[in-house]
């Protein structure tokens, strides 16, 4: 089980004021209510603030109202899927790190748009490190794609 985070990953930069330490706000859109309350709390202890979606037309009605730092995207979902919210979000012109979830590691994050990709199952440690990674590329302005390897392949 994912469980013991002592990290507070969240202070990229000594030099932030005090307005810029407010917790960063991660949005998780999954469509396994289990996982998503796992993530959210996970998430939550590790010093994020994280909003929830179970679909992708919740997320879009979301990200109508309030911008996430970052979002964490499952791909595959029924109603409004993964990819149609990225597509969404190009049309609309909003600019968000987005870190994929999905099982498929045939998707590459590149080529829909994402910073990177988590590979299901992933550990705490690669979902920590997955959303400090996308915060980094926001802070500099660059969304380079990469991919973390599912728990367990290549260390």
């Amino acid at each position: 089980m994912l469980l013991d985070c002592h990290l507070t990953v969240w202070h990229l930069d000594g030099a932030m004021d005090a307005q810029q330490r407010r917790a960063p706000h991660v949005l998780v859109v999954e469509d396994d209510a289990r996982l998503l309350s796992v993530l959210k709390e996970l998430l939550d202890d590790a010093g994020y603030e994280a909003e929830t979606a179970l679909d992708g037309h919740v997320a879009i009605q979301k990200l109508s109202t309030f911008t996430p730092d970052v979002i964490l995207l499952d791909l595959e979902m029924t109603f409004v899927n993964g990819y149609e919210v990225l597509e969404w979000m190009k049309r609309n012109g909003i600019r968000i790190p987005v870190v994929l979830s999905t099982l498929h590691d045939e998707v590459g994050a590149a080529a829909v748009g994402a910073v990177l990709k988590l590979s299901k199952p992933f550990t705490l440690e690669q979902l920590l490190d997955a959303v400090t990674l996308a915060l980094a590329t926001k802070a500099r302005g660059s969304f380079p794609p990469r991919t973390m390897e599912p728990h367990g392949a290549g260390g």
